[in-house]
């Protein structure tokens, strides 16, 4: 049912409900009748304000297929429509549903194109196409939009530094996490920066310390990878489930699990592993891992 058809019909109830108080002589009759408008327009407003917000809720506790679910309902009954297919779209990149990302980055681009949220979301779908390039174009559009938001630095970071602009990749995550210093995210970014540095310690440093704010799922696999450089098999698949353990489809984190199970001979989990990482997203180094352990 669309808002303006609930409003309408609080409306009937309503004025039903304030013509029986005028018919009623009764005090005590009137004082319920009047109870009953209160809690019947309390209701309604519970009703119109908790679609989106329960979304939000459900997106930010990672439970996507319902905040996706409420997010439908929510864009029916007009509500927030934009941020609805923004955080839709932020989903979908989520789950490396990149052509779906980009039809919800676009519908929210025609809604609200001064919002600097769709060129960071633009930037995040060709980073993930690993479209560099693009992506830097988005990021620096979204900043000089807003410079307020620390999140558009870290992000932008991250492309610098598959740009091999390293100096600059840091750079940007230091404005980030002095902008916001308790966000786990940025110093598991860093980290990541650091790893292509060789700054092993520096980097397990900025791991602990993004998970000692938040245990999340980028820091645990990035933590993860200075492991596997180490050697130290085992320390990485703990980290890599824990990882698992916040979005269990990852094809990156299952690729690496896979890895990490190869040089440990557990073969057949390598391959286990190595064929899922692959089935959710066609990826080289996970097809290079089945050709090479000719898995079945």
């Amino acid at each position: 049912m669309q808002e303006n058809q609930l409003i309408l019909l609080v409306s009937i109830l309503a004025w039903g409900i304030m013509v029986d108080i005028k018919e009623d002589h009764t005090k005590n009759n009137s004082m319920k009748n009047k109870i009953l408008i209160v809690s019947f327009f309390l209701t309604f407003q519970l009703f119109a304000q908790s679609v989106f917000d329960k979304a939000y809720n459900e997106f930010l506790n990672y439970n996507n297929k319902k905040a996706d679910s409420l997010l439908n309902i929510s864009i029916e009954l007009k509500e927030n429509v934009a941020k609805c297919y923004q955080y839709k779209a932020i989903i979908n990149i989520d789950e490396f549903k990149l052509e779906e990302a980009k039809l919800n980055i676009d519908i929210f681009f025609a809604l609200d194109p001064k919002d600097a949220q769709v060129y960071s979301l633009y930037g995040q779908y060709y980073l993930y196409k690993k479209e560099y390039k693009k992506a830097l174009e988005y990021y620096n559009k979204s900043i000089k939009m807003d410079s307020s938001n620390s999140d558009a630095f870290g992000d932008r970071g991250m492309v610098k530094c598959f740009l091999d602009d390293l100096d600059g990749s840091i750079q940007d995550f230091n404005t980030a996490i002095s902008m916001d210093p308790n966000n786990e995210n940025h110093y598991s970014n860093r980290g990541y920066t650091e790893i292509i540095m060789n700054k092993l310690e520096d980097a397990l440093k900025d791991f602990d310390k993004s998970l000692s704010l938040s245990p999340n799922q980028k820091a645990y696999a990035n933590k993860a990878i200075v492991l596997i450089i180490k050697e130290d098999y085992i320390g990485a698949i703990h980290n890599l489930n824990n990882s698992l353990g916040f979005f269990e489809m990852d094809p990156i984190v299952l690729y690496q699990r896979g890895l990490c199970y190869e040089r440990i001979n557990a073969l057949e989990k390598a391959c286990n592993d190595y064929k899922l990482s692959n089935s959710i997203y066609k990826n080289d180094q996970a097809s290079e891992g089945i050709l090479r352990l000719k898995c079945k």
